[in-house]
């Protein structure tokens, strides 16, 4: 129950201007800290896809949140034997950080509700213990960032999740 009020209290502060704490961050360093966190969620098959170079201003803090809120789903929505990868990239201005797996996948019409506060996946073969707020916190991170998040995924496909933010100089 207090997770869930702490989930929420987030939620409402997401929108405030002292919601994000910037820091000048080493992207490497980042990367291969979102990575080793992301190992103790669940056995599975980790992947370091990439890790882009320099430097980037974002709040640690909650980037870290939003990776670590998808790679617990990805663990949520695999087995053993399947991968999740972690990673990032530049690209001319924007920054890529993603999660990808090797799950069951999230079918199309759960897509477009699943980053709605309280929304789940309708017909999943596994039930998480969350409220279905995780999704919601991730896009409230990356939309205070000014970023977007990109999801691409198929049933019995996995799915992709890529936060994209702006490069701030």
């Amino acid at each position: 129950m207090s997770r869930f009020v702490e989930d929420l209290i987030l939620l409402s502060k997401a929108e405030r201007p002292d919601f994000l704490q910037l820091e000048t961050v080493d992207i490497n360093t980042l990367t291969q800290e979102l990575f080793a966190k992301a190992q103790a969620l669940g056995e599975r098959n980790w992947s370091l896809d990439k890790i882009a170079q320099g430097k980037i201003v974002v709040d640690r803090q909650r980037i870290t949140q939003a990776i670590m809120n998808l790679a617990q789903n990805a663990t949520q929505y695999t087995i053993s034997s399947d991968t999740i990868a972690i990673g990032s990239s530049i690209k001319k201005d924007q920054i890529k950080f993603w999660v990808r797996d090797t799950g069951e996948g999230i079918k199309e019409t759960d897509q477009k509700r699943i980053f709605e506060r309280f929304a789940r996946a309708a017909h999943s073969r596994r039930r998480s213990e969350g409220a279905g707020l995780g999704l919601s916190i991730v896009k409230a991170i990356v939309e205070a960032h000014h970023g977007t998040v990109i999801l691409q995924s198929q049933p019995e496909k996995g799915a992709y999740f890529c936060l994209v933010l702006p490069i701030n100089n």
